[in-house]
């Protein structure tokens, strides 16, 4: 060591640093002070820090406004008499800026709003505290044990955030605190806005040229709310009309300091197919994405309402969505008022393929900004498996900021027990992004898990690997509601991971820990039975039944499957759906793509199949009936496949023109969006809004009867309906004949959902059979089997499109639906 740091060392021992003493030995040196006139996020600043300074310390700290302190030492928390006299001030910082000082034997806490003081003692019980918040509510929380607890008398930490806006989308319900906990503040307004600054209700009947022309008429007036439509953007009069109206808005809130102008949220069939907005599209990239690309148009129409605002209010900025599109750069600079949100699924940063194309249009946008935000998709809800890829995350907030960008959202619907620490570690990196990712997530292994931290890294790092290095293209949302997701997930993998979680449930060795584990336990769980139902169902497509010995090996994997099946429900009902960390947002069974069960009919068909060709009795063993309980549902299911196989005509039809006839009396359409015009009576048809569809009731090809149903030229997703009422727990058979050709089969399909008694959408796990190939010369069966889920009172019957090719076209007739008369 060199002399002067020998000397240096020696000097700091015999003359060490001075301390400001917060609490000795449990008991408080300091009174926590509010200023006089307090505001509300001072008010609960100065209670959380109250709060967790007495859990760090177990000393209790006396809370007094200003005007009732005597004579002692104190922290004072926000704008005080005190820290105005003491010179203390974060008026010359950034909004969320905050000065943390201690002088004469006092601490401060100020920041530049009141909101910003909040930051200060959340940073403050971060940093000085060591005090943590991983996840929501009590559980999530880390808090050492500090009787003595001191900082340095001469402490100056001054601090702005690196990123500006830092905001989630439903991160913690159950827990708003958190969010702020972990200094997030928004700042901006960017969202879906225009439907609203641009209100039909308000305008349309004067001016029904500012809305958009498509198929060479004006569209008729959108009730309010509506996403299905875009404004005219070249209409230079309804700029004016935001524009003046933008500026009334900031006249009458003063303190606002943005407006959004987010597009309305609807594919390119919304979009105004007018010459004018036609002129201003960019003819040297035409699509982007795939998609026809409006940016110049859309940002035209924002640059000329930004060029209005500016003139009074030129601090005040429009924050808009550069999505879908509009995603691409327009060929001419974005006014810089205007702070435009790119939107992509940087969690497929792990391909570098994706990952280069998405930063570089980073780059270009930045350029192109004097400001610019992202808008991420951090989802746990919409997955039923551990979505979590820190090392993507972590590098992604970087080079963004690196880049210029300093505004922050995403949509994470939290899925605790499958999510992790990721919106930690992103919420951390947003206000200092030069801290080290590694270090906070393992950090987050040691305070979180404590003695089983080993193997609970295992099993996040394991997860982590999977996410990784998934197989397949990098999309958008990749497995996003959509059963594919447990492809990542086979049962030997499930077997590892399990392994992890019960090693560590073995070393917790407090009961905190024991929780923490169970948690993300329980949380898996969900994970290991979906999986099981989902591989179940793919091995029942390619079981053999050629002997008996192949028979009572496929019974015992329906038992499996019909075991996991209940499990499934039971698990969710009694620990998912009751424990607001792991009840997920959005429930996946009620908008899930493809569907468990499919593989169950062709299974029963194989049995019956060979039992019937070797002369075994039914329901005589060996046969599923007698190796489950009589009301498990697949059990039912059995013994309804085998009665009808005996006697077909052991059902009741329930739709009321099965075979789309005409002549026949029906029910109305019973959803705000369904239509029966041109449909056969009885059925009603939809197509997803600002999308388009042609359905047609035909006269040919037919399977049996007069009509039929076609479906083509889908952009989106339609489809043809009707209900049906049910009853809890009888079994159904849905069958509907199929013909045409397609290039993705796998996007039609018969599908059954539910609605509960008051004729609301029922949250169950939809049922549905695909179409088997591209092209079908013959009418071919899709069938469903199904017993009626608890709850639902109707069964919604459906033969769905979702987004054809040109010349796709697919015929549907002979619509059934019986029940099983069983004794």
């Amino acid at each position: 060591m060199p002399k002067t740091l020998c000397l240096l060392a020696a000097l700091l021992l015999a003359f060490p640093v001075a301390a400001l003493t917060i609490a000795e030995k449990g008991q408080a040196r300091l009174v926590v002070v509010l200023p006089d006139a307090a505001a509300g996020e001072e008010k609960e600043a100065a209670a959380e820090l109250d709060k967790y300074l007495a859990k760090v310390t177990s000393a209790t700290f006396e809370m007094v406004a200003e005007k009732d302190l005597a004579a002692r030492p104190a922290i004072y928390v926000g704008a005080t008499k005190a820290a105005a006299a003491a010179g203390i001030s974060a008026d010359k910082l950034d909004r969320d800026g905050f000065v943390i000082k201690s002088v004469g034997g006092n601490l401060y806490l100020v920041g530049n709003d009141p909101a910003a003081t909040e930051l200060a003692v959340h940073y403050f019980l971060q940093r000085y505290g060591g005090v943590r918040w991983y996840i929501p509510l009590e559980i999530g929380e880390y808090i050492p044990q500090k009787p003595t607890f001191t900082v340095s008398d001469t402490l100056n930490d001054v601090q702005e955030p690196d990123w500006r806006s830092r905001l989630w989308s439903s991160v913690a319900n159950m827990d708003p605190m958190w969010a702020k906990r972990n200094l997030c503040r928004p700042r901006y307004e960017f969202h879906h806005n225009l439907l609203n600054a641009h209100n039909p209700s308000e305008v349309y009947d004067k001016h029904p040229e500012w809305f958009p022309l498509i198929d060479g008429k004006r569209i008729p007036k959108p009730p309010d709310g509506a996403h299905s439509w875009q404004p005219c953007f070249a209409n230079r009069e309804m700029a004016q009309y935001l524009g003046a109206k933008i500026i009334k808005y900031f006249d009458e809130h003063p303190t606002a300091t943005s407006y959004s102008l987010g597009i309305n949220d609807v594919g390119e069939g919304g979009y105004c197919q007018c010459a004018d907005c036609q002129a201003l599209d960019d003819k040297r990239q035409p699509t982007f994405r795939d998609r026809p690309n409006y940016s110049n148009r859309v940002f035209t129409m924002m640059n000329r309402v930004a060029e209005i605002t500016s003139q009074k209010y030129p601090d005040k900025l429009l924050g808009c969505l550069s999505y879908a599109n509009c995603e691409a750069v327009p060929t001419f600079a974005v006014h810089p008022n205007i702070i435009p949100y790119l939107t992509n699924d940087r969690a497929q940063w792990r391909d570098q393929g994706f990952k280069a194309v998405d930063q570089k249009l980073l780059r270009q946008w930045a350029k192109a900004t004097r400001q610019l935000g992202v808008y991420d998709y951090y989802y746990g809800s919409g997955y039923v498996i551990p979505r979590f890829f820190p090392a993507v995350s972590a590098e992604s907030i970087k080079f963004c900021h690196k880049t210029g960008v300093r505004a922050w959202y995403a949509e994470i619907y939290s899925n605790w027990g499958l999510d992790g620490c990721k919106a930690w570690l992103a919420s951390q990196l947003l206000w200092d992004v030069n801290q080290d990712p590694k270090k906070l997530v393992d950090e987050y292994y040691t305070n979180f898990f404590g003695a089983a931290k080993v193997p609970m890294k295992k099993y996040w790092d394991r997860c982590e690997q999977i996410w990784m290095k998934q197989p397949g293209t990098a999309v958008w949302f990749k497995g996003f509601f959509n059963l594919d997701q447990l492809e990542m997930f086979p049962p030997r993998v499930c077997d590892e991971l399990r392994g992890y979680l019960d090693q560590a449930q073995k070393l917790a060795d407090t009961d905190l820990i024991s929780k923490r584990v169970q948690l993300y336990s329980d949380g898996f769980r969900y994970t290991e039975l979906y999986a099981r139902v989902y591989w179940g169902d793919k091995a029942f497509t390619q079981a053999k039944v050629a002997n008996m010995k192949q028979a009572d090996a496929l019974v015992r994997e329906l038992v499996g499957y019909a075991e996991a099946s209940a499990g499934l429900q039971t698990h969710f009902t009694k620990v998912i759906n009751a424990d607001p960390l792991l009840k997920p947002v959005l429930p996946f069974d009620a908008q899930a793509r493809g569907t468990f069960g499919n593989g169950v009919l062709p299974a029963l068909s194989k049995l019956a199949d060979f039992y019937e060709a070797n002369k075994v009795e039914l329901p005589d063993p060996p046969c599923l009936s007698k190796a489950l309980p009589a009301d498990n549902p697949v059990a039912k299911m059995y013994t309804a496949y085998m009665t009808l196989r005996q006697t077909p005509d052991a059902g009741t039809e329930l739709l009321p023109n099965p075979g789309f006839e005409a002549g026949l009396t029906g029910g109305k359409p019973q959803g705000a969006d369904w239509k029966a015009e041109g449909c056969p009576p009885g059925w009603s048809s939809w197509i997803r809004g600002g999308t388009q569809g042609d359905l047609r009731w035909v006269k040919e090809p037919v399977h049996a009867g007069q009509y039929a149903v076609m479906i083509t030229k889908v952009s989106a997703a339609a489809c043809y309906l009707t209900t049906a009422p049910i009853v809890t727990g009888d079994v159904y058979l849905c069958t509907v004949y199929a013909k045409g050709k397609v290039a993705k089969p796998e996007h039609v399909q018969l599908q059954v959902k539910w609605r509960d008694k008051e004729n609301k959408w029922f949250e169950a796990a939809p049922q549905a059979a695909l179409l088997p190939g591209s092209e079908l010369k013959d009418w071919t069966p899709l069938q469903v089997m199904f017993t009626a889920p608890p709850g639902a009172a109707q069964a919604v019957i459906m033969m769905v499109s979702d987004k054809l090719d040109p010349g796709d076209v697919v015929y549907f007739d002979d619509c059934s639906l019986k029940r099983v008369n069983l004794k």
